[in-house]
């Protein structure tokens, strides 16, 4: 019981920033994606780094949470150029990342 007991404790926080980080890209790319306009290409390279990210955040229970922080930071990087791009504001980077 004590060892399942440490182990409720010491997951929930990691499993907190990993849930949070996914909430943050999830408002933050769809308000990125709502200034863009929908035909263009930098709309379908939103679109993908949508889909990549949702695709990494299914197996981010898998992964070490460094890992997970590291590769969002990235997407978040990408989605930044592609706003830039595009001339539309990008949102900050989460600062945990």
């Amino acid at each position: 019981i004590l060892l399942f007991g440490s182990f409720v404790v010491f997951a929930q926080p990691a499993l907190a920033g990993v849930n949070k980080t996914i909430d943050a890209f999830n408002a933050d790319i769809e308000f990125v994606m709502s200034k863009v306009d929908k035909s263009s290409g930098h709309y379908q390279s939103l679109a993908a780094l949508k889909v990549d990210f949702k695709t990494t955040a299914d197996k981010s229970c898998k992964m070490a949470r460094h890992e997970f922080y590291d590769f969002a930071s990235g997407i978040y990087d990408n989605m930044k150029k592609i706003a830039t791009d595009a001339k539309v504001t990008a949102p900050s980077k989460p600062d945990w990342l």
